[in-house]
């Protein structure tokens, strides 16, 4: 048995060969075709990069499939939400099937599921995070899993969240 090709992407022919009798012929030898696929990549962006101490800033999620000819089914990913919480309502984006559609205020553990990433293309997850607490707030996410490739890759990349802390107003009183 053997077989040819395999590189990431491509198909390979498995191939093996039996022999029932004492003359090889066509029919002791079979093929079969066994695909394999590159796991998607994910990147993470948070707009705008400062807000105030209480302001909302849109995640944007890009999860990007290299695979030329076969949509990536079943996608998944978690990210943690670390000192910042979800802002509450809609989860949006083009990928199709994204699971859960809406998030509750103040949700930390976040996990997607359900995305269908389209061939050779690209979609993306989007949601609003809010921070009370000042600072820089770097975050990333876990890799995306799929029915195809249930092997993730490395996370996305860690961006930055700026958290400016509300000043005191001052009060001033001239005669």
């Amino acid at each position: 048995s053997g077989q040819l090709g395999g590189a990431a992407g491509q198909v390979a022919l498995v191939f093996s060969f039996r022999n029932d009798d004492s003359y090889w012929s066509l029919d002791d030898i079979s093929v079969a075709p066994n695909v394999t696929f590159v796991s998607p990549t994910i990147s993470k962006a948070f707009s705008p990069t400062n807000i105030p101490s209480g302001g909302v800033s849109a995640v944007t999620l890009t999860l990007t499939n290299s695979n030329a000819s076969t949509a990536l089914t079943g996608g998944a990913f978690t990210d943690t939400l670390t000192n910042m919480s979800a802002a509450g309502g809609s989860v949006t984006g083009t990928c199709i099937g994204t699971t859960p559609n809406s998030l509750n205020a103040g949700a930390t553990a976040l996990g997607f599921s359900n995305i269908t990433i389209p061939a050779n293309g690209s979609c993306t997850v989007i949601f609003s995070v809010t921070s009370s607490t000042p600072g820089v707030q770097p975050n990333s996410t876990s890799g995306v899993t799929t029915t195809q490739t249930p092997a993730a890759r490395s996370g996305s990349n860690i961006v930055n969240l700026t958290v400016n802390a509300l000043t005191a107003p001052t009060i001033s009183k001239a005669f």
